[in-house]
């Protein structure tokens, strides 16, 4: 199977060069960029999957050439790695479409962890920038129905299964199926933990995506 190729770009050859080593035992490493201008042009001849990206390039900052990155390589997943735990700069990085914001003192293991992650449709944030606040961001793997739209709304408004069965009128073994349908549909992967399902945010699926969000209309039940 062909494994995903991943580009570093980072002035600092001290980090870049022994993180690149660690990440080839799993994924093909481009040799790293170590000049800010040089990272559009790599991007364009190689097309990695995922572009680790470093926020500062001496004097110059790689934020505003983000958004453009962004929109010209979208196959192209961007994990900001730095050293700045500065929560303004990192709303900033994710409103220009970054998949992750990894801070460089959490090793190789931790830059492997956020590939994983974003290459399987999520964001990752290091552990020291999360806070109960933060919404947990997810790309679906596909479409959702009209019906796992309503259970969807329902579900973020707090409405338990059965709750959300005696509102669409449909059987509660009918509803826990959607509900194990938007998980693995959303990469929902869940252990002890409930599910915030309040807090999820849904990228690429807004308003007007998919022809927006239905509305929940309440219908006779089904068996």
């Amino acid at each position: 199977m062909t494994r995903a190729t991943i580009q570093i770009a980072d002035d600092h050859l001290m980090f870049a060069e022994p993180n690149g080593r660690y990440l080839a035992l799993h994924y093909d490493v481009h040799p790293p960029i170590v000049k800010l201008r040089e990272v559009a042009a790599a991007l364009q001849k190689f097309r990695p999957a995922v572009l680790l990206l470093d926020i500062s390039f001496g004097t110059e900052s790689s934020l505003p050439l983000l958004g453009r990155l962004v929109r010209q390589f979208p196959k192209t997943l961007v994990v900001m790695v730095t050293g700045h735990a500065d929560r303004a700069m990192l709303r900033r990085a994710l409103d220009a479409g970054a998949r992750g914001y990894v801070l460089k003192d959490g090793g190789p293991a931790e830059l492997l962890l956020a590939i994983e992650t974003v290459l399987s449709g999520n964001v990752y944030l290091s552990p020291e920038l999360r806070t109960p606040d933060d919404a947990v961001r997810h790309r679906p793997k596909r479409a959702l129905s009209q019906r796992q739209w309503d259970v969807l709304e329902l579900l973020r408004k707090g409405r338990s299964e059965r709750q959300i069965a005696d509102r669409l009128a449909i059987s509660l073994p009918t509803t826990e199926k959607h509900v194990r349908a938007l998980k693995d549909n959303l990469g929902i992967v869940q252990r002890k933990e409930q599910v915030r399902w309040s807090a999820l945010e849904i990228d690429g699926l807004g308003v007007g995506a998919f022809g927006g969000r239905p509305a929940v209309r309440k219908r006779r039940r089904k068996a």
